[in-house]
Order: C-alpha cells, then structure tokens, then sequence
C-alpha cells in the first residue's frame, strides 16, 4: 500500500554516562504524496475521528514485538516508552488493552513506560487513579508527558502512582539563552526529584542544552543531540 502508519523510535540517554538505555516509540504517517505528515496535525484528528485509541493499541502492539525482536526474544535491557491518549481512559478497562497486549507479545511489563499527557491530570480527572493503579500492578510505569504545557493539580500528582516527568522541549529550546526557561526547567527537576520521580528532558539538540539539564540533575535525555527518531531497522543497528 502507498499510505501507511509506521512506527519510529527515538533513543533516550542516560544523563550522565550518555549510554542508551530506552526508546520512546513514535507514529508516523507517510503520505503517498506528501511523504511524512507531522504528528502534531494527524494525531488531533485521530482523536476527533475516534481513531486514536486503534492507533495506541496498534503501536504498542508493534512496539513491543518490535524490541523483543531486537533482543531476539530474550529480556531487553532498554525501556520501551510509549504514548496513550487520554481517550483510553475514558474506556472502563485501559488496563485489560496493556494486559492482553503484553500477554500477546510476551513483553515484560516491567520494560514498559506509558506516556500520558498532562491535561488527564487536572482538577476534572476523578477516576483515573483506579486505572493508575491497575496498570502499575502490570508492572507498567506511568509517566506525564510534555509537562509544564497545561495545567494540573499537583496535589494530584503527589496522590497518583507515577514514576516519571517529561519537561517539553518548548523549556528546553531556549536554555541558555532565556534565564525564565531555565528557572522553570531546574524547578520540575527539583519537584520532581522532592516526590520521587525521575526527569526527562526532551528536545535536547546542543550540547549547552544537554550541559544544564545534566548539571541540574535530570536523570535521562533525549533529542536530536542523541538520535533522530528512526525505523526499527536503523534503531536495531544503532544498539
């Protein structure tokens, strides 16, 4: 077929040492005549259409089978990262979806981030922490994407079983340069670290970037600094 969804995969670093150690997993659609569309313009209109939650399963789906076929079967030493759409939880049983997928795949739940937006954890979003809690027991880490982009309660941050902040890339492209951008970056660093999560810079593409995010304390990098996202095949020769 000429359209087709694809799956690419961008490296994610440790911080310190600069050795890879996950992946986030990432959907692509190539027009047959466009060529790439940008995420930022299908995925909203995945969502309208009620298509994004197919999408989800089938990247997580391909994901999974993916690493472990880099890994020939075996445990991977690398996390897979992965985005749900908040649409997923307005379902009764997200938990069952990443069950079955992991059940079908034979991934380890344990090798497994789920990516959630930041706008699932406002003042409005009663509930969700059942359906936290059920995937946690999957073994299943749950982080908060592009935080800092929208509002949340952060009382329920404290309250719900997460493991990881992601800061957006919009704080990262201007350090060094903006001393706001770098006062809000090193403050999710410390909040993050005073409740027990780990950091995640995204976005990082100069090496001043890298240099403050690790200076501060964030705990793993990714951006175009460390790896362009990529098709399965390139990212298996890259490991």
């Amino acid at each position: 077929k000429d359209d087709a969804l694809e799956v690419h995969y961008q490296p994610r670093c440790d911080a310190r040492t600069q050795q890879i150690i996950g992946v986030e997993a990432l959907a692509r659609w190539r027009d047959r005549d466009e060529g790439y569309i940008s995420p930022s313009e299908f995925i909203p209109m995945a969502e309208e259409c009620g298509l994004i939650s197919a999408i989800d399963e089938w990247v997580l789906s391909t994901a999974c089978r993916d690493v472990l076929h880099w890994y020939q079967g075996e445990r991977p030493d690398i996390s897979l990262a992965v985005n749900f759409s908040p649409v997923q939880f307005s379902r009764k049983d997200p938990h069952e979806l990443v069950k079955r997928i992991l059940g079908e795949t034979g991934f380890p739940g344990n090798r497994l981030e789920l990516e959630i937006t930041e706008s699932l954890f406002g003042p409005d979003s009663v509930g969700v922490t059942g359906s936290f809690q059920r995937i946690c027991e999957l073994g299943v880490e749950i982080s908060v994407d592009d935080f800092g982009t929208a509002y949340s309660s952060l009382s329920r941050l404290k309250n719900l079983p997460l493991h990881t902040l992601k800061i957006d890339q919009s704080f990262v492209r201007d350090l060094g340069q903006d001393p706001n951008d770098e006062t809000i970056v090193l403050t999710i660093i410390t909040m993050a670290h005073n409740l027990n999560l780990s950091v995640v810079a995204e976005g990082v593409e100069t090496r001043l970037q890298y240099e403050f995010v690790r200076q501060h304390g964030c705990d793993v990098v990714q951006g175009y600094l460390f790896g362009k996202p990529m098709p399965a095949d390139e990212f298996e020769a890259l490991l």
